[in-house]
């Protein structure tokens, strides 16, 4: 049932003889949280940049073009990282939070209060990120190709 609940969410990303397939494999995690939509609506991919500890404050971190960026919480402290990343995650948070209100304003997408997003996430993994309906995808670095 899960694997075809993502099949509803998640597009194909080829086609092979006619026949949609998808790169989520049954492995794939799937973690929920409050969704804060950005400009862009749909699916939001790239790699993961994962923030284990917020203190002490940034030093301004390069992102690259297709990271999203996972934090415990989005401080004000880190609020300018924010305008760099391709979408928000946070283990904290909600629809009125910091994290949230600073999403919206600068359109990007975001699912907050995941709970575990920093332990469960490793640094460079791809992830789908649903903004809409609050979901976040890992997709296992193997099945990536």
């Amino acid at each position: 049932q899960e694997r075809e609940a993502a099949r509803a969410v998640v597009p194909p990303t080829r086609l092979e003889r006619g026949q949609p397939l998808w790169t989520l494999p049954d492995d794939a995690s799937v973690l929920q949280g409050h969704g804060v939509p950005g400009a862009v609506r749909g699916l939001v991919r790239g790699r993961a940049r994962v923030v284990k500890t917020l203190f002490p404050a940034p030093s301004r971190v390069e992102l690259a073009d297709d990271d999203i960026l996972v934090l415990p919480a989005l401080l004000p402290s880190w609020a300018a990282e924010l305008w760099q990343a391709r979408a928000l995650i946070t283990d904290s948070g909600g629809a009125l939070s910091h994290g949230a209100i600073l999403a919206r304003e600068r359109g990007v997408s975001a699912v907050l209060g995941t709970r575990s997003a920093t332990r469960l996430i490793t640094n460079g993994q791809p992830l789908l990120v649903d903004a809409e309906r609050g979901r976040v995808y890992l997709i296992p670095q193997h099945a990536e190709r």
